[in-house]
């Protein structure tokens, strides 16, 4: 949540994002929420699995987008290495 309170930041001068990002979904476009939203189904291991995936994969976007804009370095190589290792070994864990 922090990258996209971080995002909003960036595109405003001042903004109150609330206490544990109460009003960040206020600041964000309706489609970025909707996304979000749709990471929290923790309803099995399965949801949980997927969401864990779909929540590194949109944080990696969300990084590499907030670098360029603000000006620092994203080491692309190591995040996709991140994902790779985490998708390796919950194929270890299920055989």
């Amino acid at each position: 949540m922090k990258i996209l309170a971080w995002q909003v930041a960036s595109n405003r001068e001042v903004v109150d994002i609330g206490k544990n990002y109460k009003y960040l979904f206020n600041y964000l476009p309706t489609e970025k929420g909707k996304e979000f939203s749709n990471l929290l189904d923790f309803s099995s291991i399965e949801k949980l699995t997927q969401s864990l995936f779909a929540t590194m994969k949109l944080f990696h976007q969300e990084a590499q987008t907030l670098a360029q804009k603000m000006g620092f370095d994203y080491d692309k190589e190591v995040a996709e290495k991140m994902i790779e290792y985490a998708e390796e070994r919950l194929k270890m864990n299920k055989v």
